[in-house]
């Protein structure tokens, strides 16, 4: 490396010049700026720094790392899954699972492809986490739903015209599209096991609520059913989920919500209350 000096103000002040750069320089080393400094004699014993100029040498690489790791970086933003989720429900029931893109999840929720496949592992999981979610809202509304109906219930003549005003409701062909999507999510299970667990889960809670609550009614002597509780409530479940075929019925009645409708109410009076 070559020195030289300049006057400034009848002072010697050492300049250094840019090295020539050989090929195994630009090669194996990154290049930096240097800025040179010299002491003003203005002021005794406190030098003070003068920019004379810069020069560019070569940087090791370690020393380069440590440089950029030094630097303030962005703070990075926690994903919300909560919004991954919602979307990717979303999008399921607008396009289904084969219609939804992964790129369109991430450009919509901002969401890194990394993040995602590190909390979901992969779009399967992903697809299955969110028909669980699906699935277990369904659950929740159904349980508060019955809870209300029985608290509502105080005599043996009340619950049943709770029942019967529940059963209206229920089996209304209208709320067909909600089985239907229901039907879709359970099909979901086949070829994953660890969802069909969750899955499993959920609806167990929910025939142990109902089952709860058809054993809190027989105590208190509101009904007086011949059978198990928890047989009553999977019955009541497997046809309120069943009613979804009315959907596929080209010879559907034009009366068939009033005349199900009945035929539970009948059902449920010889089940129940007789």
């Amino acid at each position: 490396m070559r020195k030289t000096t300049v006057d400034r103000r009848d002072i010697e002040l050492p300049v250094i010049i840019r090295p020539t750069m050989t090929p195994h320089h630009k090669k194996n080393f990154s290049v930096r700026k240097h800025t040179i400094v010299t002491a003003s004699p203005t002021v005794a014993n406190q030098p003070k720094a003068h920019t004379v100029g810069v020069y560019d040498s070569p940087m090791p690489r370690g020393e380069k790392a440590k440089l950029a790791n030094s630097r303030p970086r962005a703070r990075r933003q926690t994903p919300d899954f909560n919004v991954v989720l919602d979307e990717t429900i979303r999008l399921l029931d607008t396009v289904g699972e084969t219609g939804l893109r992964i790129d369109e999840l991430i450009a919509t929720t901002k969401v890194s492809k990394s993040s995602l496949y590190l909390n979901f592992t992969d779009r399967d999981g992903l697809i299955a986490a969110a028909r669980a979610r699906q699935f277990e809202s369904i659950v929740d509304e159904s349980i508060d739903g019955i809870k209300q109906l029985v608290s509502s219930a105080t005599t043996r003549q009340g619950l049943r015209d709770a029942l019967h005003a529940a059963t209206v409701f229920t089996q209304n062909i209208s709320r067909n599209a909600d089985r239907i999507q229901r039907a879709a999510i359970v099909a979901g299970t086949v070829g994953r096991p660890a969802f069909a667990k969750q899955l499993t889960a959920a609806q167990t809670r929910l025939t142990d609520a109902l089952t709860s609550l058809i054993g809190e009614a027989r105590r208190n002597g509101q009904i007086s059913p011949t059978h198990p509780d928890r047989t009553i409530a999977m019955f009541i479940q497997a046809y309120t989920f069943g009613r979804v075929l009315s959907s596929f019925d080209s010879k559907r009645a034009v009366k068939d919500n009033v005349e199900w409708v009945a035929l539970i109410d009948d059902v449920i009076d010889r089940l129940l209350f007789s």
